[in-house]
């Protein structure tokens, strides 16, 4: 799982963060997608990640 927790606006436009970093280190079969809540994304961003990988043995690892 590659999850970003942008703080800024981005527009439709932009490229997702999430997408750039799992094309950068080549991680094909990931999971990508971003957490937004402005201050607050972090916390529900690790609290998604703990129960993604809690409910699927599938995954390893998240960044």
């Amino acid at each position: 799982m590659v999850i970003t927790f942008p703080q800024e606006y981005l527009t439709s436009q932009e490229r997702s963060p999430a997408a750039k970093i799992q094309d950068a280190i080549g991680a094909e079969n990931a999971f990508a997608f971003e957490v937004r809540n402005f201050c607050n994304s972090g916390n529900l961003g690790i609290h998604i990640c703990r129960n993604m990988l809690l409910a699927d043995n599938d995954l390893s690892y998240a960044l």
